[in-house]
């Protein structure tokens, strides 16, 4: 038991050296999970240590490490903030656009953190359950931007998974990757034009439009099935009620049948 805290402890020592390296200050200081940083400025906070599949999750934080190091490295906040849209999915769309913008740096310096990256990247998209269109939004934005801009593999499962925003990423970013590229250094620049790309794509007043449709949808399916079931309550009534109104009739035939009868019996007698 002993040894296992050791190597963990060894292990948080050599990440918490790593990003000290990579973000290139010497003042940053790691927290793992709940731990409390003494300071609360320049502090990354990395997830704690656990096991999966008898594995501990070395990977999962050393990728977090590392592109949470560029950031610092590589992204000035005042710059960032100048250039952020307006909308919920859009800030999100803009704040993975900086990162991978800091990841595409820092990959062509330190060939290692690229493998990091790419591999923690690929075991999290595969395990990713997506139902909601913000889910499908988010997630296909960063792979696009993951292929086309850091040159990741494009995973087949992955891309048929993501395939439903494919075509109008594709359509929307025609010729301005290579822009892209070009301005990865200059953060203003890059931040600026990723900024009125995302902005352009209406992305949240679109997702408005299709969540009110799925609403509407929900209300006039729920409005169907009530009709229905409305409608075969009646069916049902009117034919408890046929039924009622058959047990109460008379039987005339039989009752004709004992009149002529009697009429008989009264003549012979």
């Amino acid at each position: 038991m002993e040894n296992k805290k050791e190597k963990i402890e060894d292990f948080k020592t050599a990440i918490s050296s790593t990003v000290r390296s990579l973000s290139n200050s010497e003042k940053i200081e790691v927290s793992f999970g709940n731990e409390n940083p003494k300071s609360g400025e320049n502090t990354i906070r990395l997830p704690d240590l656990k096991q999966t599949n008898n594995k501990l999750n070395y990977n999962h934080i050393r990728a977090i490490a590392d592109s949470k190091s560029l950031r610092l490295r590589f992204s000035d906040a005042k710059t960032f903030n100048q250039y952020e849209p307006e909308g919920n999915i859009s800030k999100q769309l803009y704040r993975i656009s900086e990162k991978i913008r800091c990841e595409k740096i820092g990959t062509s310096y330190f060939k290692g953190v690229k493998n990091n990256i790419e591999t923690f990247y690929n075991e999290r998209i595969s395990g990713l359950d997506l139902k909601s269109s913000e889910d499908k939004i988010i997630e296909s934005f960063e792979n696009y931007l993951r292929t086309k801009f850091l040159d990741f593999e494009n995973n087949s499962h992955i891309d048929k998974k993501l395939k439903s925003y494919k075509k109008d990423l594709n359509e929307k970013f025609k010729g301005k990757i290579s822009k892209l590229n070009e301005c990865a250094l200059n953060q203003e620049k890059f931040n600026s034009l990723i900024s009125e790309l995302i902005a352009n794509m209406n992305l949240d007043e679109n997702l408005d439009e299709e969540e009110k449709k799925d609403k509407d949808k929900d209300n006039d399916d729920k409005q169907n099935n009530s009709d229905k079931q409305e409608k075969r309550a009646k069916e049902k009534e009117d034919k408890q009620e046929e039924m009622s109104i058959d047990s109460g009739m008379p039987d005339l035939e039989n009752e004709a049948k004992e009149s002529d009868h009697a009429d008989e019996e009264v003549e012979i007698e």
